[in-house]
């Protein structure tokens, strides 16, 4: 099973949404739990779970950064 096949479809969302964040260069990703609460109405707790849950599925594969809706 890949990791984009592991990932829910609302957390996909996120982290889709997250890698064109990082892509736009608009904050450092450490800094971008302020925008997740912003753009999806969360709280800061869980804002910061998706940050760190992105953080880590990025960290098992690189390459996941680079996904975008059209690769689903």
């Amino acid at each position: 099973m890949s990791n984009v096949q592991a990932v829910s479809d609302y957390k996909m969302e996120y982290f889709i949404w997250l890698n064109r964040l990082r892509e736009s260069g608009e904050t450092n990703m450490y800094g971008a739990s302020p925008y997740l609460q912003c753009a999806f109405s969360m709280n800061k707790r869980e804002a910061s779970k998706i940050l760190v849950e992105w953080m880590e599925w990025v960290r098992e594969n690189p390459s996941n950064r680079d996904l975008d809706y059209g690769d689903l």
